[in-house]
């Protein structure tokens, strides 16, 4: 399909509430960045980094830290974005009244497909399937849908109620056809798309704390045997098998990590864990999936295989400390190296094959800006956050 980016920015502008009418302003640089939004680092190409940036996508370039920018199309900002597993679109679920997703051909830049009719207020995630022929989208308030596209033909194959608070994940897994997982406030939800005499539905099955605490759930990860693995508020890992939590797992000294677990992933035979205490902890995946309780009380103990600070110095922590908020994760062992967003205001990359020797790259506030001013005497510039 043919559409023109300028035009529906003007025609979703509403510039009687206030808006400055599209084009008469470019955004040339950003002093901030969203470091507490989660899932907001997404490379492309070489040596890309796409982010959202206030109403626009960043485009950064990690080898000269140029920015370039894309205008978003409706006038509320960015909700999420996400890369397609081929690297050739990425689509952008926009904020404001009734916002749309927009999907971009990569490097082109060209609008090639709308999805409307997705949320009401703003995107909070989204996901393409891992041959890229779906997209799943999930709403915040004041509807929470999940959504299931194919966004090539602009349809929908599948929707249903995500939950009813924030939705902060959503995702395929990445070995069984027809499963999903979403998560958020208080929750986790195994989702599966069945044939049933009616046809095919999504159907949603809400893990079941237990006896366990329940839990806001930013991070999980599939195991290969279809278990899974999420972090928890408390600091602690959880293992979930059949909708149900088997086991939390701490170590012999307390908590997994001080605070909440943000990343999981698998870096060849170890279970990862990132969290805002600024460390990245290594576990042995066997360990963690063979986790039995212990007596009657629903609780094993694993010990990490090792760990690292995200700092100049991966045995001390940085200063100030380093909050991880999400990380690039280079599944692909393409870059040799994972970007991690610092909630406590920067941008790091970590050289995974050299000894996890990191760098930080860019500094920012740590979330709003709230005053900025010019100096009389001289070309200076002061913000506050």
């Amino acid at each position: 399909r043919d559409y023109d980016a300028g035009k529906l920015r003007e025609k979703r502008t509403n510039t009687t509430k206030g808006f400055i009418p599209p084009g008469s302003i470019a955004l040339e640089h950003s002093f901030g960045f969203e470091t507490q939004k989660r899932n907001n680092l997404l490379r492309v190409g070489e040596k890309t980094l796409l982010c959202s940036a206030g109403n626009s996508i960043m485009m950064l370039d990690l080898e000269t830290m140029e920015q370039k920018f894309l205008p978003g199309i409706d006038p509320g900002g960015i909700g999420a974005i996400t890369v397609h597993p081929h690297g050739t679109h990425f689509a952008v679920g926009e904020r404001g009244e009734n916002p749309n997703v927009y999907i971009y051909e990569y490097p082109s830049l060209k609008l090639v497909r709308v999805l409307a009719n997705g949320t009401e207020r703003a995107f909070s995630d989204l996901r393409f399937s891992n041959d890229g022929t779906m997209l799943a989208t999930v709403g915040g308030m004041p509807d929470y849908l999940l959504h299931i596209w194919d966004w090539n033909s602009e349809q929908v194959l599948l929707r249903a109620k995500a939950f009813s608070q924030d939705v902060y994940n959503v995702s395929f897994s990445p070995r069984f056809d027809g499963v999903l997982y979403t998560s958020g406030t208080g929750h986790i939800r195994f989702w599966k798309m069945a044939d049933t005499f009616t046809g095919l539905k999504l159907q949603g099955e809400i893990g079941k704390f237990g006896a366990i605490e329940l839990s806001d759930i930013s991070a999980y990860m599939e195991l290969p045997d279809g278990k899974v693995v999420s972090g928890s508020e408390s600091g602690n890992l959880l293992l979930w098998d059949g909708g149900l939590v088997k086991v939390e797992i701490k170590t012999s000294t307390g908590p997994c990590h001080d605070g909440m677990i943000e990343v999981l992933f698998m870096q060849g035979d170890q279970v990862v864990s990132g969290g805002v205490d600024g460390k990245l902890k290594f576990w042995d995946k066997a360990k963690i999936d063979q986790a039995e309780p212990e007596d009657d009380d629903p609780v094993c103990i694993v010990d990490p295989s090792g760990e690292i600070y995200i700092s100049e110095d991966s045995k001390t922590p940085a200063t100030p400390a380093v909050r991880i908020k999400t990380m690039h994760l280079d599944t692909d062992a393409k870059y040799k190296e994972w970007l991690i967003q610092d909630d406590s205001g920067g941008l790091w990359k970590c050289e995974y094959e050299k000894e996890y020797k990191s760098q930080k790259i860019a500094s920012f506030h740590a979330g709003a800006v709230t005053g900025c001013d010019t100096s009389p005497r001289g070309a200076f510039y002061a913000s506050a956050g």
